[in-house]
C-alpha cells in the first residue's frame, strides 16, 4: 500500500471542518463557565455530589454530577431551589449565597452540605417566612453558615430552620445560625432528628431550638445570647414541649435567656453533662436581664438532670414542678438567687417519686441562695428523695422541705452539711438527767436510747434545735448510747 505524499484538498477541507466543530462543541460546554479554581471530571465517580453549587461575582453556577452546567443565574434563591427540586447530594462551595426567598426541602433523602462556616446563607430583605422548610425524611444539613439577618432586615419573627409535616430523620450537623427573629430551628413535627455539633450564637429575640418532635437528640452544640431581649416570656435556649425521648447532651448555653433548658409536658427527656451559664445580673421578674432557671422539668415524667454544671441564675438551678418520677443526679449547682433545686407542686397539682441523689449545691461566697434543696408549694407531694448531696452557703436553710395540702414520706438523708441522723454516748452522774449536743441540722424528730445498766427505771427524752435531754425516773449514775433522727 502506498501512503499518498499530500493530502488532497478535498481531505483536507474536511478535517479543517471536524476540526471547528470539536473547538466550536469544547467552547460551549466551557464559556459559561467562568474561571474556577475547581474542576470536575467527566463521568460519575462513587460519592460524586449529584449538584455542585458556587459564586463567581454575581453570578450563581450549579453544575451536575457529569461536571455539566444545568442552572445559573444572578440569584442565588432560584438556583439553589432548582437543584433541591431534583434532591440527591447537593454541595455549595465556599461563598456567601445572598437569599431573597426561602428554600424548600420536599425530595426525600437530600443531602445539603458546605464547606465549613465560610459557606454562607445570607438573607437579603424582609423574607416572611422560614428560611429553611423540611417537608420531607432523611434530610441532611451541614458544614454551613445561616445569617438571618434580623437586625438589618428586622422581619417578623419567623425560623431559620422548620420542619414541618411528615418529616422523620432530619439530620443538622455543624451548621452555624446567627441573627433570628423567631425560634432558630424548630423540630415541629416528625421524629428521630439529631442537632450536633452546631452553634446557635446571637439570636436575641428567639429561642435557640424547640423540639415538640418525638425520638430527639440534641449533642455537642453552643447556645450564647439567645432569647436575651426577652423580659417576660418564657422563652429558653432549649424548649422541649410535647414530646418524648428527648436528649440534650455536651452542650454549652450562656447568656441571659429566661431558661437554659426546658421540658413541659414531656416523657422520659435526659439532660446531661451540659455547661449552663445564667450570667446573672440578680435582678427581680419582668426587669431587663433576669434570668430565671438554669433546668425546668414542668408536668413531665421520668425526667433526668444529670451530671450538669450550673452557674448563676437569679432564681432556680434545677426545678421540678409539678412533675412525677424525675432525677436530678450528680449536678453542681452554684451561684442561683434562691434555690439551687426546687422540688414544687402548685395548689391542685401534684409532684410524686422525685429524686435528688449526688448533687453538690453550694453559694460559692456569693451570699445570695437562700435554700440549696428546697420542696414547697401548696400541692400534693410525696414520696421524694433528697439523699446523698453535699450543700453550703445557703443563708435561710441548707434543706427544707415546707407544709402543703398532702405531703406523703420525702425522705431526707446522708447528705453532707445537713446531719439527719446522728448518735453518740453519755452519762447520767448522780442524776436524773443528761444534756447531750446532737449536731443535726434541726430539732429531733426521733430519739432513741440504749442503758447499759438497769435501775434507772423508765425515761424521756426532749430537745430543742442543738441539744437533746435524757430524763431518768430514778437517780443514779447510768452509763448510755442515744441515736437520733430529724425529719424535716
Amino acid at each position: 500500500m502506498k501512503i499518498p505524499k499530500q493530502i488532497s484538498l478535498k481531505t483536507a477541507s474536511i478535517m479543517v471542518l471536524i476540526g471547528i466543530i470539536i473547538t466550536s462543541g469544547i467552547f460551549y460546554v466551557f464559556a459559561a463557565t467562568p474561571s474556577s479554581t475547581f474542576t470536575i471530571s467527566s463521568g460519575i465517580y462513587p460519592g460524586a455530589p449529584s449538584y455542585t453549587v458556587w459564586r463567581e461575582g454575581s453570578n450563581y453556577f450549579a453544575k451536575d454530577a457529569n461536571g455539566l452546567i444545568v442552572y445559573s443565574g444572578t440569584n442565588a434563591s432560584v438556583v439553589i431551589q432548582a437543584v433541591l427540586n431534583i434532591g440527591g447530594y447537593i454541595h455549595l462551595k465556599k461563598a456567601t449565597y445572598i437569599l431573597t426567598q426561602y428554600l424548600l426541602f420536599d425530595k426525600p433523602a437530600t443531602i445539603f452540605e458546605g464547606e465549613g462556616f465560610d459557606t454562607i446563607l445570607e438573607q437579603s430583605g424582609n423574607i416572611a417566612s422560614h428560611l429553611i422548610y423540611i417537608h420531607t425524611d432523611n434530610v441532611v444539613v451541614r458544614n454551613l453558615k445561616i445569617d438571618r439577618q434580623y437586625s438589618v432586615n428586622t422581619q417578623s419573627a419567623w425560623n431559620a430552620i422548620h420542619t414541618h409535616t411528615n418529616c422523620d430523620n432530619f439530620l443538622l450537623d455543624h451548621v452555624y445560625i446567627t441573627d433570628c427573629g423567631g425560634v432558630v430551628v424548630w423540630l415541629y413535627n416528625g421524629e428521630n432528628h439529631i442537632v450536633q455539633n452546631s452553634y446557635i450564637i446571637e439570636n436575641p429575640y428567639g429561642e435557640g431550638i424547640s423540639i415538640q418532635s418525638d425520638h430527639v437528640r440534641v449533642l455537642n452544640c453552643h447556645f450564647i445570647n439567645n432569647n436575651v431581649e426577652q423580659v417576660s416570656d418564657n422563652l429558653a435556649n432549649i424548649n422541649i414541649y410535647l414530646a418524648m425521648d428527648v436528649e440534650i447532651a455536651g452542650c454549652t448555653i450562656t447568656g441571659k435567656a429566661r431558661f437554659g433548658i426546658t421540658a413541659r409536658t414531656t416523657q422520659d427527656v435526659h439532660i446531661h453533662d451540659n455547661f449552663i451559664l445564667g450570667d446573672s445580673d440578680h435582678t427581680h421578674e419582668g426587669e431587663a436581664g433576669y434570668v430565671q432557671e438554669g433546668i425546668e422539668f414542668f408536668g413531665s415524667i421520668n425526667g433526668i438532670a444529670s451530671h450538669n454544671y450550673i452557674y448563676d441564675w437569679d432564681l432556680i438551678g434545677i426545678g421540678v414542678d409539678f412533675s412525677n418520677n424525675t432525677l436530678v443526679e450528680g449536678n453542681y449547682v452554684s451561684g442561683i438567687g434562691a434555690a439551687g433545686i426546687q422540688l414544687e407542686a402548685g395548689a391542685g397539682e401534684t409532684s410524686y417519686y422525685n429524686r435528688v441523689i449526688g448533687n453538690s449545691v453550694v453559694d460559692d461566697g456569693l451570699g445570695i441562695m437562700s435554700h440549696a434543696i428546697l420542696e414547697g408549694g401548696a400541692g400534693d407531694r410525696g414520696y421524694n428523695s433528697i439523699m446523698y448531696n453535699y450543700v453550703s452557703g445557703a443563708s435561710v436553710a441548707q434543706i427544707q422541705v415546707d407544709g402543703g395540702s398532702v405531703v406523703h414520706h420525702t425522705t431526707v438523708k446522708y447528705n453532707i452539711g445537713f446531719v439527719t441522723e446522728n448518735s453518740g454516748t453519755a452519762t447520767i452522774s448522780s442524776s436524773t438527767s443528761v444534756v447531750v449536743n446532737h449536731g443535726l441540722a434541726g430539732t429531733p424528730t426521733h430519739v432513741n436510747c440504749g442503758f447499759k445498766t438497769t435501775g434507772y427505771g423508765s425515761w424521756i427524752w426532749s430537745a430543742t434545735s442543738t441539744q437533746i435531754t435524757i430524763t431518768v425516773t430514778n437517780s443514779g449514775t447510768y452509763t448510755l448510747s442515744w441515736d437520733a433522727e430529724y425529719k424535716p
